[in-house]
C-alpha cells in the first residue's frame, strides 16, 4: 500500500550569527535568538530582526543569517534551507565560518 503526505509552504525560520559592538567599544560575535518571517522579506526586514539573543550590546552591526523554509500540514512539519545572507557589516572570520 502506497502512502503519500502533501506538506505546504508555511514561513521561514532565521538562525545566525550577530556581529555586535559591546559597551566600551569592543567587537564580538553572538548567536542570535531565531525568528520567524514572511514568504517575500527583503534585507530590510531581515535587518530588523537581528538580534544580539537577549545578551545586551551597544549596537548589532550586521549578521550572517541562515534562512530554513518550514512546510507543514495537521500532523507533520519538516524544515529545508532555503538561503543564507549576509546583512550590515560583518568582518572576515563571520564570513568564514558561514
Amino acid at each position: 500500500m502506497e502512502k503519500s503526505v502533501t506538506l505546504n509552504f508555511s514561513h521561514f525560520i532565521c538562525k545566525g550569527t550577530a556581529q555586535i559592538t559591546l559597551w566600551g567599544g569592543d567587537q564580538g560575535t553572538i548567536t542570535m535568538d531565531s525568528f520567524r518571517i514572511s514568504e517575500g522579506y527583503t534585507d530590510a526586514d531581515l535587518k530588523a530582526c537581528l538580534n544580539d539573543g537577549g545578551f545586551g550590546c551597544e549596537s548589532i552591526d550586521g549578521a550572517v543569517v541562515d534562512i530554513y523554509a518550514v512546510y507543514s500540514n495537521y500532523e507533520s512539519q519538516t524544515t529545508r534551507w532555503y538561503e543564507t545572507r549576509v546583512i550590515g557589516r560583518v568582518n572576515e572570520e563571520l564570513l568564514m565560518e558561514a
